[in-house]
């Protein structure tokens, strides 16, 4: 447009980058040279915040390959191998692990229906979250499993394993696992001892019915325990759950 051939015209908040006026050649190379080495967060439109983000991530890549590259046999006094480690740590995880939830132990309202047929809300999101909790055990403990089979050569140690492993190693949350589970930024012990706590809430309402309060964040989809306390307000007051605000 008319405007990029403005000379006061430029591309960035800073002035920096422009359009420079008709010039000889050597004018055009000396601009170019004295551009910065490394752009700014500006160029690309965004906030200079976004140079932090991509600094962490570049960090994060650093120090992976450096964690890569470590050998795979402590040098330690115990002599103890990678192996050794990763058994250790995954029986401890397996030991953790509680038992699915299921409604086998229900309380006898819990999953009780009404005159019409009609369940409680809040029950048919209890009842969400115990297949998505159920779902990710079932993913942690299989892999656990296989993945100690691995270890003692009954099994092949497949990519997918090898990356359990590399990440229990790390302290990481496998990606295996973290696929199947909801958001979190967690080292690997803190994420098990918050998914303990999780699943033990769900089965504290599971087995004893609606508590007084709730844990939000406890919940895998918290939008749709929020979504079951607006269904539950409309059924009450007879108002259309799209007028409630």
């Amino acid at each position: 447009t008319p405007r990029i051939l403005d000379p006061d015209n430029a591309f960035s908040s800073s002035g920096i980058y422009r359009a420079i006026d008709e010039a000889p050649l050597d004018a055009y190379r000396e601009y170019i040279d004295s551009l910065p080495r490394e752009d700014a967060p500006e160029v690309f439109g965004m906030h200079r915040n976004a140079n932090i983000t991509n600094q962490l991530q570049e960090s994060g890549r650093m120090l992976d390959t450096i964690l890569a590259v470590q050998p795979r046999i402590s040098s330690g006094g115990s002599g103890r191998s990678e192996e050794d480690i990763v058994e250790e740590i995954a029986r401890s995880i397996q030991e953790q692990l509680p038992d699915l939830l299921t409604e086998e132990e229900a309380h006898p309202e819990v999953f009780h229906t009404d005159e019409k047929g009609l369940m409680h809300s809040l029950s048919t999101v209890l009842h969400h979250e115990m297949v998505r909790f159920n779902k990710l055990l079932l993913v942690i403990s299989k892999s656990l499993a296989d993945l100690l089979k691995a270890l003692k050569g009954l099994v092949v140690l497949s990519r997918d394993l090898d990356r359990v492993l590399r990440s229990l190693v790390l302290n990481r949350v496998p990606e295996m696992w973290s696929a199947a589970a909801y958001p979190s930024l967690k080292p690997l012990g803190s994420w098990v001892k918050d998914l303990i706590e999780r699943v033990a809430f769900m089965r504290q309402w599971l087995q004893h019915n609606k508590p007084p309060c709730f844990w939000i964040s406890g919940f895998y989809f918290p939008q749709g325990f929020l979504t079951g306390v607006l269904q539950t307000h409309s059924r009450k007051h007879v108002v259309p759950i799209d007028e409630l605000r």
